[in-house]
């Protein structure tokens, strides 16, 4: 899967993105993400911060979802999750 987003995509975007690609919306959702990107790009983002980060491209992002739980008291979210892989540029 691969998810473009811009310098103003907030976090609950991308999550709500990645959701509805993997086609479990109401079903998931996004607990935490993770992503690695290389050493080099790391030593650019760090020194060049502000300047460079909007050109950084992550080769792999992680997601790790929660089961949605229905019940007659309303939508709970499950603490059980699992780590579904995705790339991500």
């Amino acid at each position: 899967m691969s998810v473009f987003i811009k310098p103003s995509t907030s976090i609950a975007q991308l999550k709500n993105t990645i959701i509805q690609k993997l086609g479990v919306h109401d079903m998931k959702w996004v607990k935490k993400l993770f992503y690695r990107i290389q050493i080099s790009i790391v030593r650019d983002v760090l020194f060049h911060c502000c300047r460079q980060f909007s050109e950084v491209r992550t080769h792999e992002m992680l997601a790790k979802f929660g089961d949605m739980v229905f019940s007659s008291e309303g939508l709970n979210q499950n603490p059980q999750s699992v780590v579904i892989p995705g790339a991500s540029s």
